[in-house]
C-alpha cells in the first residue's frame, strides 16, 4: 500500500493541485492537519480533500470536514480578548 501524506495545505488550491499531479500512484492519503486558513480557496480544497481516498486525518476538528470525526470533539472558539486599558496621557483617555 502506498500512502501520500499531505500537511500544511492552508487553503492554497494551486499548491494541492501541483502536489497531487505530482505524487504518482498512491493507495491512500494521510492528511497532518492544517487544512484551511490563510490561503485564498479553504471551499476548493475541503472540496478537493474530501474526494481523495482519506485513510486518516490529524486534528479532529479539522477532520470533521473530510467526514473522518465528529466536529463536537473540537475545541470552544476562544473568548473575545478585551481591549488594552487606555493609558491617562492617551488622546482618547480625555
Amino acid at each position: 500500500m502506498r500512502y501520500l501524506i499531505l500537511s500544511d495545505i492552508h487553503a492554497n488550491l494551486e499548491a494541492l493541485a501541483a502536489v497531487l499531479a505530482a505524487a504518482g500512484g498512491y493507495d491512500q492519503v494521510l492528511l497532518l492537519g492544517d487544512y484551511v486558513g490563510y490561503g485564498a480557496d479553504p471551499n476548493g480544497v475541503i472540496d478537493c480533500v474530501r474526494a481523495l481516498p482519506v485513510a486518516a486525518a490529524k486534528r479532529i476538528f479539522k477532520g470533521a470536514f473530510v467526514g473522518l470525526s465528529s466536529a463536537g470533539y473540537a475545541r470552544p472558539p476562544a473568548p473575545a480578548r478585551k481591549p488594552p486599558p487606555r493609558s491617562a496621557g492617551s488622546p482618547a483617555a480625555s
